[in-house]
């Protein structure tokens, strides 16, 4: 995980995973600018720098690009946020990593159908048990 961070320079999220991130972390975990989507008034993390939005995925995108300095922006999460973006052609890669642990629950990476096939570019396995898997998305 160390090596996928390192490589981030902004972070995005939808405000459900915001909210899931406030009430089950310990303490804010991301030391770099965020971007969360809302329409609400949403509480500020101690000690993080997170600006709520409802600004066009585009100028938000650019903002986020602009801020991470050649760096990747994750979209953390949020499956309507992932598939917005998917369908404004503002996701360019997918890195899904694989833990070996049953949850019994969770939610779609994409919450509607995104078309297009994704592209498989790299397989990495760590030694931890944990797959990373990089698709490139359909542009």
């Amino acid at each position: 995980m160390d090596e996928f961070y390192d490589a981030v320079g902004a972070l995005v999220m939808g405000s459900a995973t915001y909210e899931w991130v406030l009430e089950h972390a310990k303490s804010w975990p991301y030391d770099l600018p965020c971007w969360v989507f809302t329409t609400r008034e949403l509480p500020q993390p101690p000690g993080g720098e997170v600006r709520l939005t409802s600004d066009d995925l585009t100028v938000v995108r650019a903002e986020a690009l602009e801020v991470a300095d050649g760096k990747n922006v994750w979209l953390v999460g949020g499956g309507n946020l992932a598939s917005n973006w998917a369908d404004e052609g503002l996701i360019d890669e997918v890195v899904v990593t694989v833990v070996p642990v049953f949850i019994g629950e969770g939610l779609p990476f994409f919450a509607r159908e995104v078309h297009g096939e994704l592209r498989h570019v790299n397989t990495k396995t760590h030694g931890n048990g944990m797959v990373e898997l990089t698709y490139r998305m359909p542009q």
